[in-house]
């Protein structure tokens, strides 16, 4: 009897458990793996016909493929977007959009930006928005009242918008970067003689006022590179080596203060003798295809294209890059044991700091993974495929497969250290789509130059 009693009583907690399910399912928050932060405009910003101006930052395990801008749900353009690579290989993607607001109606609206990654992640946010385009008339002659009190004039008047007045505050910088070209400096080390921009991130209630100096250690002087303006982009040369600190200054438009806030940072510019020098080495090439995928991509191609994209990140960064070929098109003979030689000897012939050779693997089609080897006793070129494991595994999510040894002959007869990156199995059907992809070609250039550039010795 008791059993009986005990049996029903589980049976009713059990289906007012189920009933419980039906009426309140559960839910599992999924990682956000975009992060959208705006900085202009504000929740519920008045726009009296000025410009809206859409702009902040994005971060994202993988590369953004676009932002798009929506009003009310409709879709109003696109923002042009500019990334960097963040320390842990993540993104950080900065938006801006413009549009004139002089035309749109009256009323409350929705903002809406909508962020979406290559891997076709979505996330978006919004906020509410005020426009009020209002216009007074200012009149210019005499004002006659007539007996029903309206208004009389003699139709000469003057339309102008109307006035919003300042929010008080203050500007804050977050960071700035430098960059070459269209590259960003990852490192602190710049070259003599080449044109730096440097470019600020800032947010303010107002317009953001950017100014920008150049200190040098050796001597203290303080030199001004820009005054300060709305634009948030300056360029600097420097002349000669030594030790630098860049600072940007940011105020708000109304701010009175010299500077509401600023970022110091410390930048060592190079001389000649010190120049790291890093032999880059594209695997295969010319008559040697290396091996080949299951849809026809040859290893030789990948290796190219990889340590092109490698060698210019090096480059950004202070290190002086010699390639063992920068083309299909290879000065050595049609023999391996001539092809391997005359590879190391680039690399002996030259005051090298580091040889880093670059390879698609290969086995029986189900392997996966990513693997770097060095020569057995070499510290230097331990650390360096280290270094480089790490950051390639972090980036490009592949199974880890270590650091090993091996007595390959480039590792073996260089003088330098010297490491051989294998970035996947192209024979892999789904490691050779991505292999051929120039986003994750990108991916693993960063990766590898931010192992070696983490060494001891780079």
């Amino acid at each position: 009897m008791n059993k009986k009693k005990g049996c029903l009583i589980l049976n009713i907690i059990s289906l007012f458990f189920m009933i419980g399910l039906l009426i309140f399912p559960m839910s599992v928050q999924a990682y956000n793996n975009l992060i959208i932060n705006v900085e202009s405009p504000k929740e519920s910003e008045l726009f009296n016909g000025d410009d809206l101006n859409v702009r902040g930052t994005v971060d994202s395990k993988e590369r953004l493929k676009l932002i798009e801008i929506y009003l009310n749900n409709e879709k109003i353009g696109q923002a042009k977007t500019e990334t960097s690579v963040n320390k842990d290989s993540s993104y950080l993607t900065n938006f801006e959009y413009k549009k004139d607001m002089s035309n749109i109606k009256n009323g409350e609206y929705l903002l809406k930006i909508v962020a979406i990654d290559e891997n076709d992640n979505k996330e978006e946010k919004s906020l509410k928005i005020y426009v009020k385009n209002q216009q007074e008339q200012t009149i210019q002659d005499n004002v006659l009242k007539n007996e029903e009190n309206n208004t009389l004039t003699n139709n000469t008047y003057k339309e102008t918008k109307a006035l919003s007045v300042p929010l008080s505050g203050k500007a804050t910088i977050q960071t700035y970067d430098i960059m070459l070209g269209n590259e960003y400096i990852t490192g602190n080390k710049l070259l003599p003689g080449k044109t730096y921009t440097i470019k600020g991130y800032a947010s303010s209630p107002n317009k953001v006022l950017y100014e920008f100096w150049v200190k040098d250690s050796s001597t203290g002087t303080l030199t001004k590179i820009r005054e300060y303006n709305e634009d948030r982009y300056a360029n600097w040369t420097p002349a000669k080596s030594g030790e630098y600190t860049i600072i940007v200054n940011v105020k708000d438009i109304f701010s009175l203060d010299i500077f509401d806030s600023k970022v110091e940072k410390i930048f060592t510019v190079l001389s000649n003798s010190g120049f790291k020098t890093v032999i880059v080495d594209a695997g295969h090439g010319g008559y040697d295809s290396g091996a080949v995928g299951p849809t026809g991509v040859k290893e030789k191609d990948i290796t190219l294209k990889v340590a092109l994209k490698l060698g210019n990140i090096l480059e950004n960064n202070g290190v002086k890059v010699i390639y063992t070929r920068t083309s299909d098109n290879v000065s050595w003979p049609s023999n391996e044991s001539q092809d391997l030689a005359a590879r190391v000897a680039i690399a002996n012939s030259n005051n090298t700091d580091l040889y880093v050779s670059i390879h698609a693997n290969s086995f029986n089609g189900s392997a996966n993974g990513t693997e770097t080897y060095y020569y057995s006793g070499s510290a230097k070129g331990k650390e360096a495929a280290e270094a480089v494991q790490k950051e390639l595994v972090n980036a490009i999510g592949l199974y880890n497969r270590g650091t090993k040894t091996a007595g390959y002959y480039v590792l073996k007869n260089t003088i330098s250290p010297s490491i051989l990156v294998e970035l996947g199995f192209i024979d892999n059907r789904n490691e050779e789509i991505l292999l051929n992809s120039d986003w994750f070609q990108q991916k693993c250039a960063e990766a590898i130059a931010k192992g070696i550039l983490g060494t001891s010795f780079i």
